[in-house]
């Protein structure tokens, strides 16, 4: 039982670190997808000014085998 309790708390804890990385990612994918391309290249083409945000887990301390096996 105080197994299940701590995982339930791990979970939760890696949940709200997942919540808050990928709000951060979905602000930073604004730009990109809204930036229709002001600047031109040597052919004409109109070229997007944003970069496209990178998605990186390696910052998430929470303990990832606290998931379910089927989640992971």
């Amino acid at each position: 039982m105080e197994v299940e309790v701590q995982n339930e708390k791990d979970r939760f804890f890696l949940s709200t670190e997942l919540i808050y990385k990928l709000e951060r990612f979905g602000e930073e994918c604004v730009p990109p997808a809204t930036d229709y391309g002001d600047a031109v290249d040597e052919n004409g083409y109109s070229v997007s000014e944003s970069l496209i945000p990178d998605m990186r887990f390696a910052g998430i301390i929470g303990d990832w085998r606290s998931l379910p096996p089927l989640v992971t």
